[in-house]
């Protein structure tokens, strides 16, 4: 109801949506190499510094809610 007294965008797909999907395709970067396929750092590969620093970022820091994420 507030998204129509707004104004609802919809968006053409041949001249919005396609270019768009065009630019993600070409911007694909390689994943991080510590990381797994869902963001975390490998133990294996990380630092203790850096595994430090994850279990700040994500627990007493609560720069990110990994629930919500996924």
């Amino acid at each position: 109801m507030i998204a129509t007294k707004k104004g609802i965008n919809v968006l053409d797909r041949g001249a919005q949506v396609h270019p768009m999907a065009e630019f993600q395709a070409l911007s694909d970067f390689p994943p991080a190499a510590k990381l797994n396929v869902l963001g975390r750092l490998n133990p294996d590969l990380a630092s203790d510094s850096e595994l430090r620093g994850e279990a700040l970022f994500s627990g007493k820091a609560n720069c990110v809610n990994w629930a919500s994420v996924f």
